[in-house]
């Protein structure tokens, strides 16, 4: 499976392993708008199916490879 990296905006603890230059997946979770926002922080409930359906493909592929 090809991926593309990225530089986001947001703080995560993948920060921890990039910086000593281990391969870091992050960015899987819901889609959505207003993080940590109380009463405005939502997620794109249409994104559900598909990005369960990523996860899945990716262990998947993994565990092929294995």
């Amino acid at each position: 499976m090809e991926m593309k990296g990225f530089i986001g905006r947001a703080g995560t603890d993948g920060n921890f392993t990039a910086s000593v230059g281990c391969p870091t997946l992050d960015g899987m979770g819901m889609s959505g708008n207003f993080a940590h926002q109380p009463g405005k922080e939502y997620i794109n409930t249409d994104d559900i199916a598909v990005r369960g359906a990523f996860v899945a493909r990716m262990v998947l592929e993994v565990l092929r490879d294995k």
